[in-house]
């Protein structure tokens, strides 16, 4: 690449990251920034932190999470909203139901992105979820 400025790498990291069958690609994009020593930025994060997310990844969100607060971009909205969806998915595999305030925090971080087929994926845990909650009572 010519001009290896942040823009470029993190424009190169974006576009293999919203593409959902090119989060490997993504995520060795990612690997590369952080080993040529490149200042990474909430765009950076949030687009290694999807890529994860195609790829099923945990293990690496929890290592790019550690990196993130680092970094000092913990606590930036849009990459604590990109983290929500994996980290739902672990919870429901840890066997850890999620609360109300859970399900916020993952539909806005999914109507931000425009996942349309996570919303859908999760749509049915919501809505029993909400059922159970207020519907049916013990």
């Amino acid at each position: 690449m010519a001009n290896e400025d942040l823009v470029s790498w993190n424009a190169i990291l974006s576009g293999y990251s919203q593409e959902g069958n090119h989060g490997l690609e993504a995520i060795f994009v990612f690997i590369e920034m952080v080993g040529e020593g490149m200042g990474l930025d909430h765009v950076s994060f949030n687009s290694a932190v999807s890529a994860c997310g195609h790829e099923m990844n945990l293990e690496l969100v929890k290592q790019i999470h550690g990196l993130t607060i680092k970094s000092g971009y913990g606590s930036h909205v849009s990459v604590c909203n990109v983290r929500c969806h994996p980290l739902f998915n672990e919870m429901r595999l840890d066997g850890v139901y999620p609360n109300d305030v859970t399900f916020v925090g993952l539909i806005h971080a999914i109507s931000i992105r425009k996942l349309v087929l996570e919303g859908e994926m999760i749509h049915g845990p919501i809505f029993c979820f909400f059922i159970n909650l207020y519907f049916i009572k013990a």
